[in-house]
């Protein structure tokens, strides 16, 4: 995600299960925000209600962030997953 505003944008990222929004069975998901150099700057795992994950960032004007979903544990493929991207 690239925010090519002048000022910080603040984004939500919430993942659903194969069934879409508001359910996460079988799934187990985590978000981690990333930079390029692959650091860390957020991390969810269960903030979004039984196993799926909902995480706010704010974006810094002109940055790029990479958005990283996977497995709980990141031992296991997610078969389907729904990512939501949110902004005002």
């Amino acid at each position: 995600m690239t925010n090519p505003a002048g000022s910080a944008v603040l984004l939500t990222f919430q993942t659903f299960g194969p069934g879409g929004a508001l359910t996460c069975a079988p799934i187990d998901t985590a978000i981690h925000i990333r930079n390029a150099a692959g650091t860390s700057l957020a991390l969810s795992d269960d903030d979004g209600g039984d196993l799926c994950s909902l995480l706010s960032f704010s974006i810094a004007a002109g940055a790029t962030v990479y958005v990283h979903v996977s497995a709980f544990g990141d031992n296991t493929t997610v078969a389907q997953y729904y990512l939501q991207i949110a902004f005002p």
